[in-house]
């Protein structure tokens, strides 16, 4: 009796539903892509594999809401080990909802778009009944329990048993995409999922990260559930608030509800509201994005609520492109929570790269492209705003290849040369205008940044008379150019930079520069190195050699004044030119650096060099960078692919798969360059940051 009288009740749910304005209806009539087994393997091997699977395919109890999964998966993106699963709203269905699982899919996302049962609006028939309602009425819908009289989903139909199964589909079908990550004695790792939704998606998106710690929640048009002041059943949930993410319309007639909900999760302690369309990522590290874009079909009926995620809705550029959203949409998919600890601090296996990184397994740098040509995979041309009129050199890239600090003697700068930083929202994504790194400059010579690869360390040289130490007292610094170090607690946050700490008189030995900082930390042996460039104050340019200092204590202790050891000269780096700045690949077997040694197109170009061990520093004779091994290149041409060039070429900087290198070039013959102007209207030899690509071979490659 008591299935009897729920099932009425549903129909009397429904019933209501149908007779108020819903306003979750999308267009009709989408494409879906047809499913079959192998048709579908057939394409996996395409960069963004787009395809659907009926919940039916994946287990035949399934009898309810079989509108088809959405599956995409970019196979040339570096994963980030994540699984984004996205929820559509009341009675819709994923193949509306395509822009973002696709732009997750490309930021290294494994991505699934849900088909859950949505047939009844949980707003519709909860509106003025207790919390307890929704509350209810969500969690049925994820796992199936009789819990709620207003819908009726059992265990095979609920949210739980269809990601499950979709998931063991997927492995089974594709093992080498790694979709078995994501379950557990199969059921969900909800660790490893970032959860999402659209309106009533949302609300089972929250449902679950109140039960289940989950990696990151993103929601679209909700919360919807309660009333406009609180949602309760909301205020206790077992995913900590920061990992939080929201997008609203301020013109959805749900907004002060969508409001009401982020508050009970504790989203606002993280800042007021931005509007995306008048800042810029990071958008002052907010969790809550409140857009006013007109959306498409403009502001009649719910375009509003849809218009931060759904296709149909979602504002386009102006140019009629899509989406006006895009870098709000990567925010929220990327930013990094304040309790992220370990996962971006320790080395993982990635599906891209591979932990393999002997130089065999690269193939050769691309042509260099100026940073102010850059141009995305979906043809947009990047802003031209890091390379100035000014110098704009020596480069250093975080980790997770989103944040670029330089040096430059660009305008509105503290004075001489300063550390200038700059963001974007992906590695598919345009850098952001430079701001200057107020909180470590000087009004002296501030140079050659390096950041450690946790990003709460920051090594640099300076030219500063004195220093500030953690007393208070005024400290003289070693006579020269000094190393440097200044560390943040918070690595979000370019203005949290703690005074620069002089390195000490010992590896900063008087009498003497130091300049260029390189960090590594060799796992093989636990000691930490910091390579550096030296010579005697006042000698010839041609007098600096590389030099490194070691360090076997914890990086706080290293990085006191007098932690670090004397340093000792490279002997096999180094020649009777000029040898200075060198990055390192992070498994401590590929060294890039600048020389002027004979072989050399310009006064200085870039230089290689191996080793086959970290347990010393017997690295073979540097040769010219993309020479074929080769003492010295084939005579240069303008197409290249030549990443040197007969101007000065320096300061390499290699991102964390050592895939990319960016340095600093005063070649005028690519796009992007702006020349420099003297004071009389001459140009002037200016130098600008260029980043070359590499691939990392496959071993059928290789054996080519």
């Amino acid at each position: 009796m008591k299935t009897l009288r729920k099932a009425f009740a549903v129909l009397a749910a429904l019933a209501a539903v149908a007779a108020a304005c819903n306003e979750e209806q999308g267009p009709a009539g989408l494409g879906r892509p047809s499913f079959d087994r192998a048709e579908l393997r057939s394409r996996a091997a395409a960069p963004l594999v787009i395809d659907s699977v009926p919940p039916q395919a994946t287990d035949p109890a399934i009898d309810q809401a079989l509108d088809r999964h959405y599956v995409w998966l970019d196979t040339t993106a570096r994963s980030n080990h994540k699984l984004f699963v996205f929820m559509a709203g009341h009675a819709q269905h994923p193949a509306m909802f395509q822009r973002v699982p696709e732009e997750a899919a490309r930021l290294g996302y494994h991505v699934i778009g849900l088909t859950y049962p949505d047939a009844v609006s949980v707003l519709g028939v909860c509106r003025g009944q207790p919390s307890s309602c929704y509350e209810n009425l969500h969690w049925e819908i994820l796992d199936g329990e009789d819990r709620s009289p207003f819908v009726q989903v059992n265990q095979a139909n609920s949210i739980e048993n269809r990601l499950a199964k979709l998931l063991q589909f997927l492995a089974d079908s594709f093992p080498e995409q790694r979709w078995s990550r994501f379950l557990a004695d199969g059921k969900p790792k909800w660790s490893e999922i970032a959860i999402s939704g659209h309106s009533q998606g949302g609300g089972e998106a929250a449902i679950i990260a109140k039960l289940h710690v989950v990696a990151r929640v993103v929601l679209f048009s909700s919360v919807v559930d309660g009333d406009s002041q609180s949602v309760s059943f909301l205020s206790t949930h077992v995913t900590p608030s920061q990992r939080y993410w929201g997008l609203a319309h301020d013109r959805d007639g749900n907004f002060r509800r969508i409001r009401a909900g982020w508050d009970s999760l504790g989203m606002a302690a993280f800042g007021p509201a931005v509007a995306p369309e008048t800042s810029s990522p990071p958008y002052g590290f907010t969790h809550m994005l409140v857009t006013d874009l007109v959306p498409q079909g403009g502001f009649i009926g719910s375009n509003a609520h849809g218009a931060p995620s759904n296709d149909a809705n979602t504002p386009l550029n102006l140019d009629g492109s899509c989406c006006r959203l895009r870098d709000a949409w990567r925010y929220l998919l990327t930013a990094r929570t304040r309790d992220e600890d370990n996962d971006r601090d320790e080395d993982r296996d990635d599906d891209r790269v591979g932990d393999d990184a002997s130089s065999s397994t690269f193939g050769p740098w691309s042509a260099p492209v100026n940073l102010n040509a850059l141009v995305l995979s979906d043809g947009t041309t990047c802003p031209a705003v890091i390379n100035s009129s000014a110098d704009d050199q020596h480069p250093a890239i975080s980790r997770d290849g989103l944040t670029l600090i330089f040096t430059s003697n660009r305008a509105n700068g503290l004075g001489d040369f300063d550390l200038w930083v700059t963001h974007r929202a992906s590695e598919d994504a345009c850098w952001q205008p430079p701001a200057n790194l107020t909180a470590v400059n000087s009004p002296t010579l501030d140079y050659a940044p390096n950041l450690t690869p946790d990003g709460r360390w920051l090594f640099f040289h300076s030219r500063r008379a004195k220093w500030l130490a953690a007393n208070g007292d005024s400290v003289p610094s070693c006579g020269g150019a000094d190393l440097y170090v200044s560390h943040r607690r918070d690595r979000d946050d370019d203005f949290a930079w703690e005074a620069p700490v002089n390195l000490g008189c010992t590896i900063n030995a008087p009498g003497f520069d130091q300049a260029g900082p390189t960090y590594f930390d060799d796992d093989a042996t636990g000691i930490r190195f910091l390579y550096y460039t030296q010579r005697p104050i006042g000698a010839k340019d041609t007098a600096f050699d590389i030099y490194v200092s070691s360090c076997a204590a914890d990086l706080a202790m290293c990085n006191a004044p007098n932690g670090w050891g004397p340093g000792t000269a490279v002997a096999a780096l180094n020649s009777p030119y000029r040898d200075t700045r060198t990055a390192i690949r992070r498994d401590g077997l590929e060294m890039i650096l600048s020389s002027g040694r004979p072989g050399s197109l310009a006064s200085e170009n870039l230089w290689v060099s191996t080793r086959l061990t970290t347990q010393d520093q017997n690295w073979l004779p540097p040769v010219p960078i993309n020479c074929d091994g080769k003492p010295a290149c084939a005579p240069w041409t303008p197409t290249g692919p030549l990443v040197n060039s007969p101007a000065f070429d320096g300061a390499p900087a290699l991102s964390w798969h050592a895939t990319e290198l960016y340095f600093f070039s005063k070649r005028s013959d690519l796009p992007g360059h702006v020349a420099g102007l003297s004071p009389t209207g001459d140009k002037t030899e200016n130098s600008d940051l260029y980043v070359s690509a590499r691939k990392k071979l496959t071993d059928s490659d290789a054996r080519q």
